[in-house]
């Protein structure tokens, strides 16, 4: 972090916590409803956390979801260390039938959003109003606190659990929404439900709150997926689906090289044991394969013949999370 500590004397944290020896600080870097950001500085510590998203891909660290958002900044403190982590929550809106995480999913190939009124908001209108979406979830690494020097790139936030936990109980003690709504990785979730070791969170899955079965509820893979396969797929399965097709002679390891360029045979093999990070650049490029048209160049298929297979044989990444605010308020409140 390249700022000094005198910098934030303007900016006043909105809530403060000392648990132990850890201090917790909530800032308020964004309001509800307002385009404008609170301050200059609040806004760049955002962005700085939020460029962890560009490992997924050319992400915008600012979008149009900003711009109604409610973004919020926790500097945590542990002498001598210092982490930070940045959330926002979205507002549904009355004006349009998508709530940000919404757009995204599908129930028996239609929107979502239709089984979201009916099943719990029983045809109401303006119903969007009462559902908030958390999402860049994110943070900037442990650093020694007033030198400005990080630690190891490769450093995980500390306290990322606890950190989410207060800010959520800050959101949720101001305004009053009845759902909440989260499309979240698998790994981001172990680290953030678990924020200490006497107490978990629960979110669970938008199947079990809307009362059907798994498999009706799924990514509008058009939409994000194939450009941002690394968050929205399961990279795991999908590396092992592009052996298989080179094993078949569908695919060979040249043609994916030109796309993914460091591809090399029993790629599944050298990823083995390597930090999500590391699978994400070492794959860099899928996207490009998977968004290709036409024949792939080298292989006996074409793009939508390589997306058929990817449908058939690779799960999603992340799973849509619904709760209902005062299930989620009552957790919030034994952390």
């Amino acid at each position: 972090m390249n700022y000094k500590p005198e910098q934030l004397e303007k900016n006043k944290p909105v809530k403060e916590h000392k648990i132990g020896q850890v201090l917790f600080r909530i800032y308020l870097a964004k309001n509800l409803y307002n385009s404008k950001w609170n301050s200059a500085l609040l806004k760049k510590i955002t962005l700085e956390a939020r460029h962890s998203y560009l490992r997924y891909g050319q992400v915008p660290l600012i979008d149009n979801y900003d711009k109604n958002a409610e973004v919020y900044l926790c500097r945590v403190t542990y002498a001598p260390m210092e982490e930070w982590l940045c959330v926002r929550f979205v507002p549904g809106s009355a004006a349009s039938i998508f709530l940000e995480d919404l757009s995204g999913y599908f129930y028996k190939g239609k929107s979502i959003s239709r089984l979201i009124k009916q099943k719990l908001f029983f045809g109401k209108n303006n119903w969007q109003r009462k559902l908030v979406s958390m999402s860049r979830l994110c943070g900037i690494s442990p650093y020694f606190f007033g030198v400005g020097k990080k630690t190891k790139p490769s450093n995980s936030l500390k306290y990322s659990g606890q950190a989410l936990a207060l800010v959520n109980n800050h959101f949720f003690s101001k305004h009053n929404f009845s759902y909440l709504s989260a499309v979240l990785r698998p790994e981001l979730l172990k680290k953030i439900l678990h924020p200490n070791p006497k107490a978990s969170l629960f979110l669970p899955e938008a199947h079990k709150t809307l009362g059907c079965r798994p498999e009706e509820i799924y990514l509008n893979r058009n939409l994000f997926a194939y450009h941002f396969p690394g968050y929205f797929l399961n990279l795991f399965q999908m590396i092992r689906l592009l052996e298989k097709l080179i094993q078949e002679k569908k695919l060979t390891v040249n043609a994916v090289k030109k796309y993914v360029k460091m591809y090399a045979p029993d790629f599944n093999k050298k990823l083995k044991n390597k930090k999500y990070a590391e699978i994400l650049k070492s794959t860099a490029g899928l996207d490009k394969l998977l968004l290709a048209r036409g024949r792939i160049a080298g292989a006996k298929i074409n793009g939508n013949e390589l997306r058929d297979l990817v449908e058939k044989n690779v799960d999603d990444g992340p799973e849509l999370k619904i709760i209902a605010v005062d299930k989620w308020k009552k957790q919030l409140l034994k952390i």
